[in-house]
């Protein structure tokens, strides 16, 4: 709605908690978001969370190019997903709900780099109980 200010972002942008992603590339994602970013608007009404602006665009791409670099990285040094998730410091996103979904976004990071199969979302789902308890494990 351009004479509006105001841009509806659906599930490409997910405020204040982890996105998810089911499918990718999340180098797509990324470019969504900067075409979001070029927008003459000042309120994006997101798919989750509260309304943003560019402020929050913005964290949500140095979300994805942290995660791809940091991603990258382990798939490189032989780490499962499930290693490669556990081990990569979100600090930064600490205050972000549901991050168990940090499993589900490895995870399609490692399907890009090896060609290999979509996990079910039975499987993606248990997946990211495993992780929630081994980060409570850590935690104690």
């Amino acid at each position: 709605m351009p004479s509006e200010r105001l841009a509806y972002a659906a599930d490409i942008l997910f405020v204040g908690r982890h996105p998810v992603v089911w499918e990718g590339p999340v180098a797509n994602w990324v470019r969504g978001l900067d075409l979001l970013l070029a927008l003459e608007v000042d309120v994006i009404v997101p798919g989750h969370g509260p309304l943003a602006g560019k402020r929050e665009v913005a964290e949500l791409k140095g979300y994805f190019e942290y995660l791809q670099r940091e991603v990258q990285e382990r798939y490189e040094a032989g780490l499962s997903a499930m290693e490669a998730a556990l081990d990569i410091s979100f600090s930064d996103y600490a205050a972000w709900g549901e991050a168990e979904r940090i499993v589900a976004n490895v995870e399609a990071l490692y399907r890009e780099y090896s060609g290999g199969p979509r996990r079910t979302a039975p499987e993606l789902f248990a997946a990211m109980a495993t992780f929630e308890r081994a980060r409570a494990e850590r935690a104690r």
